[in-house]
């Protein structure tokens, strides 16, 4: 998890430097208002998208039953 936060933040961090953010100023530019909405719109449904179709193709369901076979079966062995 402190990996996953710390490169989250890191990225936010460099989608601001890409995008030439000035926290300085009053307004900010069309091309860093655009990079924002990007990075915080579009990136995370296209990762959400991404790992939908992922989880179609991920077929534990199917194998459950065989997992549970196989657990039942190691239980009964160790006199459980």
């Amino acid at each position: 998890m402190k990996i996953g936060m710390g490169l989250s933040s890191a990225m936010v961090a460099w989608v601001l430097a890409l995008s030439h953010y000035n926290g300085q100023l009053a307004h900010q530019s069309g091309y860093t208002l655009t990079s924002i909405l990007n990075a915080f719109t579009w990136v995370p449904v296209a990762v959400s998208v991404f790992m939908i179709i992922l989880m179609i193709f991920y077929d534990l369901d199917k194998k459950n039953k065989q997992i549970s076979q196989d657990l039942a079966a190691r239980g009964e062995g160790q006199g459980n």
